[in-house]
């Protein structure tokens, strides 16, 4: 549910708390309007948040009531979206973090994946190599 994700307004200006206000009015509307397939999701609520080091990270931001149409449709069939998914994949899957990726990352450069050296063994690939090393798996 969006509240558990700290979410804030999307492009359509209802809060979390607004939505909540009218909870029964808001699902029974939702509810009629996927399953006669009249859904339509709204545009994505765009800024940038200032990064601790430099730089500015990029946020798309769905409206509540399409989390909420995510959400739902997700927790009713979770296998046939799943089965869509890379085994490379990470971002917002469960039993998966950013952690998950970066280790991911970190076995695929140095050793478990491969019988490739590190740069700092004898005959290791260098540094420079390493995204054609990756790509070539």
């Amino acid at each position: 549910m969006p509240r558990s994700s700290g979410g804030c307004r999307g492009t359509d200006g209802v809060t979390i708390d607004r939505f909540a206000k009218n909870l029964e009015q808001e699902l029974d509307h939702l509810e009629d309007r996927l399953r006669s397939q009249r859904y339509h999701f709204f545009p994505l609520l765009r800024f940038e948040v200032p990064k601790a080091q430099h730089g500015v990270r990029c946020l798309a931001v769905p409206t509540v009531r399409d989390r909420v149409a995510q959400t739902a449709a997700y927790s009713v069939s979770p296998e046939p979206l799943e089965a869509e998914f890379e085994e490379c994949s990470y971002a917002f899957r469960p039993g998966r973090s950013v952690k998950g990726a970066i280790r991911r990352v970190d076995e695929l450069r140095h050793g478990e994946a491969s019988s490739r050296r590190r740069p700092d063994q004898p005959g290791g690939i260098a540094t420079s190599q390493w995204p054609d090393a990756l790509s070539s798996r």
